[in-house]
């Protein structure tokens, strides 16, 4: 057992047991009074013997009972608690979610979650501080996981990091976070040991736990469910994507697709804004969120615009209705204008007659929106060298180039001069990851993805090589498989192996793969659909002709420098969703979209039990940091003996 406020127990103690026990020495004086005889009274000779202002304590059950109260009253009073089972250790992580649900404003007092759960862990840290020193480290989450500060020892200190933690309108990711606390836990090395174990406390909405599913191994963990919302009423958009058509490119379709957390079946009125001026309006019927084996699922439903936009345009949608979420009530894409690319295949072949892999030149290409599609051998690109810049795009089908082509180029097969290779390897290999937040992979899953004959990537560039870095985007269990490639600004993509040696043209994926291929390497092409990132996911712009430095203005600040004029400038991780503007340079891009759209975050899931690593854990909101408080106890207990002690009296009185 451990007080905590044990001073304020030795000072009222010290105060008020003398108080008590000087009541009973006190006696009082009696007004003399004549009498004919005290023979009955022998109770009065005795006073009357010893009628002075003090006199010794005596037995008395009733002084027992006085000081029992008393020291009932002085122990509640120093705060004792037990330690429960999960009481904190000597480390303690205090784990916040941000996401773009926390802004909800559905707590006592018209709080938002967010600032409800920084509250609730600034009275953890005091909790936990008045026990002991534990280390407190802070962490918050959205779509990733960050440090607050250095792991702190005082509240004031853990307070001063819970202040910097700002909303984002990011989608949440608790793996993320898990994923940081168990790589700062310290590792059990001996089965013999009994480490302190940590104490890991989640303060969010619960919206993801679920699909967490990371166990931590050393730590207790433990959900504080935060809010206060009973009836769900949020509409969002959940999908928003614009683009052109195969036949007639001026003509742009635009798919809205909406999401309803409520109950019942709500029509939700949206406009949408062609360069800031109204264009359509229309309301979607979107059904009721449905609950099935514990599970809730949004209701969806979208609808499609048709507009002819032959020019760039920024295309916006609203909801026209006020709910529970802001965040996923906006999105916008921007439309490149409308101009097909020009791509070039170089294949294997003789005497002016190329053997394209078909997968590839019919299947994929044969299909996609170009303004010119050529093949050609290698000696016949080796000829039309000082020509082929009028292309966007270069497809290096299982041939390699002399020199460093003057345009972007996608190689299968394949390498530039410069890129150095391992050897073959043969056999079946799955794809095991993939730099998922990568552009040219932000919309592909790989999932299922085999690789036969291949060559391994090295990822050191030669001395004197062309190139300035090299990134790998796809692993197997070998090494990178593909990477990028960036020389002056410009990148370019090795995938070292051929379409045939693997199962890759039967998946979708691929057509994806080679669409994004295009319209990332050759934006100035116009690609067909339109561009929009996603909150939590990272910004990447060309910056405009001569220019290094960017600004963007918007709903946050944004500034990016590009690694030589007219390069990719990579602008971070923005924290708030909405439209992103270069203003003041020629050439810029009017827009950069950067959109909520997550189911997830519109259903403002909110569960009381969430399973993590296999494990139903419940919330234990409001609950003290594993320690259990007695004062409550101890005051009810001396109110019993003060009623008790008020009975006796009164039955002794009227007797």
């Amino acid at each position: 057992m451990t007080f905590l406020t044990p001073i304020a127990a030795i000072t009222a103690g010290v105060i008020a047991t003398p108080i008590l026990i000087a009541l009973y020495l006190l006696k009082l004086r009696r007004r003399p009074v004549r009498v004919g005889s005290t023979m009955l009274w022998e109770q009065a000779v005795r006073d009357v013997q010893v009628n002075v202002p003090l006199r010794w304590l005596r037995p008395s059950w009733l002084l027992l009972l006085h000081l029992l109260i008393l020291a009932l009253f002085v122990l509640a009073l120093g705060r004792p608690v037990l330690e429960g089972p999960t009481a904190a250790g000597s480390r303690v992580f205090l784990v916040i979610d941000r996401s773009a649900s926390m802004a909800v404003a559905d707590m006592p007092g018209g709080r938002t979650r967010l600032e409800t759960a920084i509250e609730r862990a600034g009275e953890l840290a005091d909790e936990l501080t008045r026990m002991a020193s534990p280390e407190i480290t802070v962490v918050s989450y959205d779509s990733g996981a960050r440090l607050a500060g250095r792991p702190a020892r005082s509240a004031s200190e853990v307070r001063r990091q819970l202040a910097t933690i700002t909303q984002t309108d990011h989608a949440d990711d608790p793996r993320a976070a898990l994923e940081l606390v168990r790589a700062l836990i310290p590792p059990v090395t001996d089965e013999s040991e009994s480490p302190d174990p940590a104490l890991v406390v989640m303060l969010t909405d619960g919206g993801a736990l679920d699909r967490a599913m990371l166990a931590l191994p050393g730590a207790e963990f433990r959900y504080e469910r935060v809010s206060g919302t009973e009836r769900v009423d949020n509409a969002g958009i959940v999908e928003l994507a614009g683009v052109r058509d195969g036949e007639d490119p001026a003509l742009v379709r635009v798919f809205v697709g909406l999401g309803n957390a409520g109950d019942a079946r709500v029509a939700v009125p949206i406009v949408v804004r062609v360069n800031g001026s109204v264009a359509e309006r229309g309301a979607v019927r979107v059904p009721a969120a449905t609950t099935a084996d514990g599970t809730r699922t949004i209701g969806e439903a979208g609808r499609t615009f048709a507009l002819r936009l032959p020019d760039a345009a920024l295309i916006e949608v609203e909801i026209d209705r006020e709910d529970q979420l802001n965040a996923d009530n906006r999105a916008a894409v921007a439309m490149p204008p409308a101009r097909r690319p020009a791509i070039l295949v170089v294949a294997p072949g003789s005497a002016g007659s190329p053997a394209p892999d078909p997968f590839l030149a019919e299947d994929v290409l044969g299909t996609y929106p170009t303004r010119q599609l050529r093949i050609v051998t290698l000696d016949t690109y080796e000829r039309l060298i000082d020509s082929v810049g009028t292309f966007d795009v270069i497809f290096f089908d299982r041939v390699s180039p002399r020199s460093v082509p003057p345009r972007p180029a996608v190689y299968f097969g394949a390498a530039p001069p410069g890129v150095s290779r391992d050897e073959t390897v043969g056999g079946t290999v799955a794809v095991e990851r993939w730099a998922r937040a990568h552009p040219l992979l932000a919309e592909t899953s790989l999932d299922g993805l085999l690789v036969g004959r291949r060559r391994v990537l090295d990822m050191s560039l030669p001395e004197g090589s062309a190139f300035d870095a090299v990134h790998p985007l796809v692993w197997t269990a070998d090494g990178p498989v593909i990477a990028e490639i960036v020389r002056a600004g410009e990148r370019s993509v090795v995938v070292g192996f051929q379409v045939a040696q693997s199962n890759w043209p039967i998946q979708v994926s691929f057509p994806i793969f080679v669409a994004r291929a295009i319209e990332v390497l050759a934006p100035r092409a116009g690609a067909a659909a339109g561009v929009a990132f996603r909150a939590g996911e990272p910004v990447e712009i060309a910056a405009p002709p001569g220019e290094r430095a960017v600004n963007l203005t918007g709903p946050a600040e944004l500034t990016g420098q590009a690694a030589s004029p007219g390069g990719t400038v990579g602008l971070g991780v923005p924290a708030r969703a909405g439209v992103y503007r270069i203003t003041g340079v020629a050439g810029a891009p009017g827009a950069v979209p950067v959109n909520l759209a997550s189911a997830a975050e519109t259903a403002l899931t909110s569960e009381e039990t969430v399973t993590l690593a296999g494990i139903d854990t419940a919330s234990s909101a409001g609950e003290r940091a594993g320690i259990v408080e007695l004062w409550p106890w101890l005051v009810g207990f001396a109110a019993v003996l003060l009623m008790i002690d008020w009975v006796l009296y009164a039955i002794l009185m009227r007797s």
